[in-house]
């Protein structure tokens, strides 16, 4: 069987996948034996740092400083990151796996931005004392991002992609956006008083049976071409 990508190792089913690595092991000489043996271990180690993720707890925020509550929200993530050995690196490094904070500036999307070779997927973070989650003017609609969702009222971490989003109400938040861009180049505001309006959007938060697959496939193809010198 010749599978190529982590990707296409992820298709197979259980019994078809211990065979290819049973039979890899009894020739693992050989070049594609290797690269089957280092797939299995790329398709396990997503699974270990996406339930590494999941597992994160996060502390109350304290007297509303919602800053400081965000810091260390992405402190878990890092000490995620730095226990499966994924650096943070500037783009003129580009050996490996590895990840960049604050891509576009802070309170900019996204957090974070994983990387390897010329790929790379978003993770953007969001924090609640509810399962309510405040978007401001952002959406979950981004075909190459991974949210993380922590509750901390019931102190539970929920990753997710854009397909947990139902395709109706994508197209009526960018119908809304239209409505917004356009009163906004219509209605400048009056002689002592400008006017901008802003979305403000807020998502009741419902888990998905596929969420944790579909942020495994997202996974996957970024390192689809992942290679021993990495």
């Amino acid at each position: 069987m010749e599978i190529k990508t982590v990707t296409e190792f992820s298709l197979l089913s259980d019994s078809e996948r211990d065979k290819l690595i049973g039979d890899s092991k009894l020739t693992k000489t050989s070049e594609h034996s290797k690269k089957i043996l280092l797939i299995n271990k790329v398709y396990k180690k997503v699974s270990e740092l996406l339930s590494a993720i999941k597992n994160i707890k996060k502390e109350k925020t304290l007297k509303g400083n919602t800053q400081d509550s965000e810091e260390k929200h992405m402190s878990c993530i890092e000490s995620v990151f730095l226990k499966y050995n994924i650096p943070e690196k500037f783009l003129d490094d580009s050996r490996g796996i590895f990840y960049q904070k604050h891509p576009n500036g802070k309170q900019k999307f996204p957090d974070y931005r994983l990387f390897y070779k010329c790929k790379f997927i978003n993770i953007e973070l969001k924090s609640s004392g509810s399962k309510t989650i405040l978007w401001n003017d952002g959406f979950p609609d981004k075909e190459d991002t991974i949210y993380v969702f922590t509750n901390t009222k019931e102190n539970t971490t929920h990753i997710f992609t854009c397909k947990s989003t139902p395709t109706e109400d994508i197209e009526k938040y960018r119908k809304q956006c239209e409505k917004i861009a356009e009163l906004n180049r219509e209605f400048k505001g009056c002689r002592l008083f400008n006017f901008y309006t802003r979305k403000a959007i807020s998502q009741k938060f419902v888990e998905n049976k596929n969420d944790f697959i579909d942020c495994k496939n997202l996974l996957y193809k970024l390192l689809d071409e992942y290679s021993y010198s990495d």
